[in-house]
């Protein structure tokens, strides 16, 4: 584009070198002083994920043994980071073998590396009248955030920590 100026004709073409640099090195500031921010608040977001995922197997353990007239537990292994849905089989009379449970909450649930988990016993079994057994699982993070899962005997499930 030309543009007419008071000492004649001058040909605008773009942004110079020093512009750009100065528009760069803006850009990388801000980027360097927000990434922490960035890191700690998806560090708060993974342990509340992850407390919300567990709360919602345990509900929906709990539900499932209600319908379906049979033991329902849960199995934590800490030390792997792993736990998983069981379902009392119908043939197994006093013994109560538990089958792993299958369909969408049949699978092993991962619990993220950076996230520790330590729970009271390895189990919590969800009995058909709503009640279960009581248990309190503890999760925390690296920048020391907390969220406790209650499991009261009542059938009361309950996240705590991150207000």
């Amino acid at each position: 584009m030309i543009l007419p100026t008071g000492r004649g004709i001058r040909s605008i073409r773009g942004f110079t070198l020093i512009e750009l640099a100065i528009v760069t090195v803006i850009v990388l500031v801000l980027v360097a002083i927000s990434t922490p921010s960035f890191r700690a608040t998806f560090a708060s977001l993974e342990l509340d994920n992850t407390a919300q995922d567990l709360a919602k197997v345990m509900i929906y353990a709990q539900e499932m043994s209600v319908i379906d007239k049979v033991n329902y537990k849960i199995c934590l292994e800490p030390g792997s980071h792993i736990y998983w849905l069981a379902k009392q089989s119908p043939y197994s009379g006093k013994g109560k073998v538990f089958d792993r449970f299958a369909g969408r909450f049949g699978r092993t649930f991962a619990v993220p590396e950076r996230i520790g988990l330590r729970a009271n016993t390895a189990e919590i079994v969800f009995y058909p009248d709503g009640h279960s057994d009581e248990q309190r699982i503890e999760m925390n993070n690296s920048l020391g955030e907390k969220r406790t899962i209650t499991v009261a005997g009542i059938g009361n499930i309950i996240v705590t920590g991150g207000e």
